[in-house]
């Protein structure tokens, strides 16, 4: 109950010290001091126990609403979208560190998983730096897809995004790469065997 209405330790700890002086203020006069003093140990050891207890069941508590609270801001952050039957699309945005890189992994793989995706489109044209670590990132990323059995394109590479993987000398082997978003999307459909809708009346 301490927990849920988010009363922290240190202050149930004080009123329960404050409550044990009041008890054995009022038993001082009523009993012979031996036992006066038998008695306050016996109460304090309960008390401790009690508020160990608290401590621990509080602290759990906590672990558990910002686990959900990580999770949660994980989600915002990778916002998975399925675009067509088979295609899932996810837009990053901002810096790619590794331990951002594994959470878009997990995140990927397991909406690989539970959609059934057989395309996956990483769209990095929010990315603000691309250097030898991103690279090596959406690489991982690749392969991991690949052994779930869906194909993974990454679009919105800048002409400066690809010079700088050239001047790194960055290996990209099999990592399927596109400008923009569109041609991205048009070589999904085309996985899948379809067009991509409004292709024909375009041309």
């Amino acid at each position: 109950m301490h927990a849920q209405l988010q009363i922290e330790p240190r202050h149930y700890l004080a009123t329960m010290e404050k409550v044990i002086d009041l008890l054995l203020g009022v038993a001082k006069g009523a009993m012979p001091a031996e036992q006066l003093i038998e008695t306050a140990d016996s109460v304090r050891r309960v008390a401790h126990m009690e508020g160990a207890m608290v401590v621990d069941i509080y602290s759990s508590r906590t672990t558990e609403i910002i686990s959900k609270q990580s999770r949660a801001l994980t989600d915002m952050s990778t916002p998975i979208t399925a675009i067509w039957d088979g295609i899932l699309m996810l837009p990053v945005v901002g810096i790619l560190d590794s331990r951002r890189a594994q959470d878009i992994m997990q995140r990927m793989l397991e909406q690989i998983s539970e959609k059934r995706a057989t395309v996956f489109i990483l769209d990095i044209s929010g990315v603000a730096v691309v250097d030898t670590a991103v690279a090596n990132h959406l690489i991982r990323m690749t392969k991991a897809a690949r052994l779930m059995g869906s194909y993974t394109i990454v679009s919105g590479l800048s002409p400066s995004v690809a010079q700088t993987i050239v001047e790194l000398g960055i290996e990209v082997g099999e990592l399927r790469t596109t400008g923009n978003l569109q041609d991205a999307l048009r070589i999904a459909f085309e996985r899948l065997g379809g067009e991509l809708p409004g292709a024909s009346k375009s041309k």
